[in-house]
């Protein structure tokens, strides 16, 4: 009785065994029909155009105001996920006087202060401008005006206070070297 236990075990073994091989050869000769079809190779991301660096200028007189809004304005490009750099351009200070109707004589003076901030963005995708400058327009306070523009040599150098002292000591040298090639 062990025998034949044992000799039925090894034919259903063998039954399992042959029904493995045929599925292998059922698979690999599928696989071997669909190696010799060519199929294109298709990109079905489309390239998106991305702009340079682009500045957002953010100008006004109530500085509470504007730091406020180009904060916001920041968030909103940082979770777009847009690559952006914000800064504070120096304020110029503005005198502004009010004459008295048909003559020059001065009724009042006024000082006024010009802030600005500029949120720079940096390879921005052209899909995402469009969003973004509508959120930002959507939502601009009194008296804050907002530009768009690329970034200039004139945008880095307006960025930084000029030293005077280092700018008179530079012409001081100079005048000193146009005098030793005189002599």
């Amino acid at each position: 009785m062990e025998k034949f236990t044992s000799v039925l075990k090894l034919a259903v073994s063998y039954s399992r065994f042959r029904s493995l091989k045929t599925i292998q050869k059922r698979c690999l000769s599928t696989s071997q029909k669909l190696q010799h079809k060519w199929e294109p190779d298709i990109n079905l991301d489309p390239e998106i155009p991305e702009y340079n660096t682009l500045n957002i200028r953010i100008q006004g007189y109530d500085y509470p105001c504007l730091d406020f809004f180009s904060k916001y304005v920041y968030v909103i490009a940082k979770q777009m996920d847009i690559d952006c750099n914000r800064y504070s351009v120096p304020a110029k200070k503005l005198e502004i006087n009010s004459l008295q109707f048909k003559s020059n004589v001065i009724l009042d003076t006024c000082n006024l202060n010009h802030y600005e901030r500029v949120i720079q963005l940096y390879s921005l995708p052209s899909t995402k401008l469009q969003v973004l400058m509508e959120m930002v327009w959507s939502c601009v306070p009194e008296g804050v005006n907002i530009t768009l523009k690329e970034n200039t040599d004139e945008d880095v150098e307006m960025r930084y206070i000029p030293d005077h002292q280092k700018l008179k000591i530079e012409e001081m040298i100079q005048d000193i070297e146009s005098r030793q090639i005189k002599k």
